[in-house]
């Protein structure tokens, strides 16, 4: 309430007050209601990062004070996009909501638990003993984390990263200690996820590294770096390439970057999709030529677990079939196990739809994975492609031979192909052959090559690989 006092004196000399009140109970909530959307979260009450910042600052001088330690850990839930794709973003707050309610029931009352934005949290720790209470407290947040969580009808199970900074050996202030408790939690998500890391200086210049890495990466799309080689994929019997694979190089002023190095980036920066639509275009025109001098010639690609889930990947193909005039058996789709295990419903979809336009089917790197023989049964496969880890075993370890035997057999019964990949000698050659399976890939016969190269060889009638098996 607000009081004005006004005084007056009339003509006589006699003096009056004027008192006027004011309810401004409406107007000091609206203040409070602003001072708390300044520094607490809508969703679930904790504290924002405005005010996680201010508290630990004030800690961080309670710490100089008393000569004491704090710590930070950064959390990052894991798995929780897809929950909040799949299910809806009405299932995703009432995930932050329960996490809250886990994580307040676990700590102390003078801890302060932060939400940083989306699945991120933030906990001050003030007053703890050792690094390893530190430890104890994070994998007692990891196994809290990991216990499934009812949501309405629905039972999800997520984790989470942690990562670990404090003061003062990781920041004198509340900017560094933010900052290197964010790399941690990166490095324990590279790190396979669902662990905690302590900072390390080192993981400053990894997190640099990777940062001019994404930059890069990011440039090179945009200037159309990015260049197909093809590997062939040869008919023992016939001594014949019937087809290629298509991967994607990377050219720079330093040499060529290695795939493996930047197709994991490129993964987690959600530009696979893009990167793959666009190398398909040139292939396809290539294609368009071989198959001038060869009809039955065909294009293997490689296609990740984030297009099966995330794009447009049916009409993608269609559609560039249709515009460069191509039958759909021209060319043949790899996947590998991670596309279905994530969601395996939405995977083994988009494969039935892929198969009912015609594609052929091939499953990368079989062998390798947890769960292939159960997938085996349920997902319309047509190939199998033994991985290069069991090829280069031939004549070296027994149990390798075996399986491979046994992946030849299995797929004979189910009616399926097989391609040997990473075959390097013709001891290997020899081997596969013997065992019926002849369609190979390797350098023994051809390292990945140029467009131009594999013009060459079908213009030229150049690849009898007969004499030399």
């Amino acid at each position: 309430m607000i009081v004005n006092i006004s005084l007056g004196i009339n003509n006589n000399g006699n003096q009056h007050y004027i008192f006027i009140f004011t309810d401004i109970s409406a107007q000091k909530l609206a203040e409070n209601e602003l001072r708390y959307m300044a520094n607490y979260d809508h969703l679930t009450g904790l504290p924002n990062r405005a005010l996680l910042l201010e508290r630990i600052e004030q800690a961080i001088s309670r710490a100089v004070r008393k000569k004491d330690n704090i710590a930070l850990f950064f959390i990052d839930l894991d798995r929780f996009k897809k929950i909040n794709d799949t299910l809806g973003h009405d299932f995703g707050d009432i995930l932050l909501i329960e996490i809250t309610k886990r994580l307040t029931e676990a700590l102390r009352q003078d801890d302060t638990i932060a939400r940083q934005g989306g699945d991120e949290f933030v906990i001050l720790l003030e007053r703890f003993s050792s690094p390893d209470k530190l430890a104890k407290i994070a994998q007692k947040i990891i196994n809290i984390t990991e216990e499934p969580f009812q949501l309405k009808e629905t039972v999800v199970s997520i984790g989470c990263s942690i990562g670990i900074a404090m003061y003062p050996d990781d920041g004198m202030s509340s900017t560094e200690l933010f900052k290197n408790s964010d790399i941690a939690m990166y490095c324990a998500k590279q790190n396979g996820r669902n662990n905690y890391q302590f900072f390390e200086p080192s993981m400053n210049d990894a997190a640099a590294k990777r940062l001019v890495q994404e930059a890069k990466i990011k440039q090179a799309i945009k200037d159309n770096q990015f260049v197909n080689h093809y590997q062939p994929i040869v008919d023992a019997h016939m001594g014949k390439a019937v087809g290629v694979e298509m991967l994607m190089r990377w050219p720079t002023d330093e040499g060529m970057v290695s795939p493996d190095e930047f197709i994991p980036l490129a993964e987690d920066l959600n530009l696979i999709i893009p990167m793959t639509e666009a190398s398909l275009i040139p292939a396809l025109i290539d294609l368009t030529e071989w198959r001038k001098r060869r009809p039955d010639f065909y294009l293997s690609i490689n296609i990740s677990a984030r297009h099966f889930i995330k794009g447009e990947l049916v009409s993608f193909i269609r559609t560039a079939l249709q515009t460069y005039n191509l039958p759909t058996s021209a060319i043949k789709v790899e996947v590998t196990e991670s596309a279905f295990i994530s969601e395996p419903e939405i995977a083994i979809e988009q494969m039935n739809r892929l198969k009912k336009l015609g594609i052929t089917l091939s499953l990368d790197d079989f062998g390798t994975g947890y769960s292939s023989l159960s997938y085996l049964k349920s997902l319309p496969l047509d190939v199998i492609k033994i991985d290069r880890s069991f090829i280069s075993s031939i004549s070296k370890d027994r149990a390798d031979e075996a399986i491979i035997e046994s992946i030849i057999m299995l797929a004979k019964n189910l009616g399926m192909s097989c391609i040997a990949e990473g075959a390097e000698t013709k001891e290997q050659v020899d081997f596969l052959v013997s065992r019926k399976c002849h369609f190979i890939q390797g350098y023994f016969y051809s390292q990945p090559l140029p467009n131009f190269d594999i013009l060459s060889m079908l213009e030229e009638n150049i690849d009898d690989y007969r004499s030399v098996i």
